[in-house]
């Protein structure tokens, strides 16, 4: 049997990723390294954890909003175990990586289903129909950026759009030049803006009965922008190949 895991630090993806959810992981891998739990029934239980938070959340209630969001978080923390999870044990199998890539993109990317749980969740609160047009157009931006992508045949990785889970190439913010912080920033936020939605509900119902604030909405708008400068560059930069083949 092998020893569990060591802490150790970690340098990848985000700041977060780097000093709060990867820290976290490891101490739950450590907890159940001897329990017989396997990589893939955390995946199961935390893609359950995902259905029942977007069920919450689309009720529209402090409390339903509030129990969904505990549950989300826990969700986003046992992404980070199961495949940390089935490195260290290696028991990676192509049906966990299916199940992850495939139910994430239906249940946790806030341009799907949560984005539209959340949004219904918010107009339960407020009525507000520019929450769908919002994300109708987020959706489109993200659209593009695949589009672009595929047709300029441009890298992701070659980008900057995609950062080696391990080693060196993280998004650092702090002790870097000025444009490759602001760059690293970006995408931290990026990567994590489902996070905006996220807080923007859970705090919607406080800041709307109090101050009449419908908080969502500043999120919804930031989130939308937050979409746009990928098919923008995108598009510039096939602009620039054209132009270098003529």
């Amino acid at each position: 049997m092998k020893n569990r895991p060591k802490r150790r630090k970690f340098r990848q993806e985000t700041v977060i990723h780097s000093y709060i959810t990867r820290p976290l992981s490891i101490e739950i891998i450590r907890l159940i390294w001897n329990s017989g739990i396997t990589p893939n029934q955390i995946t199961i239980f935390r893609i359950l954890l995902n259905v029942i938070a977007l069920f919450l959340f689309a009720q529209g209630t402090f409390v339903s909003i509030l129990f969904g969001f505990v549950l989300f978080q826990t969700h986003e923390l046992l992404d980070s175990v199961d495949g940390m999870y089935a490195r260290l044990k290696e028991h990676r199998s192509k049906i966990g990586v299916w199940m992850e890539q495939f139910f994430d993109a239906i249940f946790s990317d806030a341009n799907g289903l949560l984005g539209l749980a959340l949004s219904y969740g918010a107009y339960r609160v407020t009525g507000e129909m520019s929450y769908f047009i919002l994300l109708i157009l987020s959706l489109s931006s993200v659209h593009l950026f695949e589009i672009f992508l595929k047709v300029f045949d441009i890298s992701k990785k070659k980008e900057g759009f995609e950062h080696k889970e391990y080693g060196n190439d993280y998004l650092q913010i702090v002790g870097v030049g000025w444009k490759t912080g602001m760059k690293n920033l970006y995408l931290t936020v990026l990567t994590w803006q489902n996070q905006i939605l996220l807080f923007g509900l859970l705090l919607l119902i406080p800041f709307y009965e109090m101050f009449g604030i419908d908080i969502y909405l500043y999120a919804m708008v930031l989130f939308v922008l937050l979409n746009q400068p990928p098919w923008i560059y995108t598009g510039w930069m096939g602009y620039k190949k054209a132009n270098e083949k003529i």
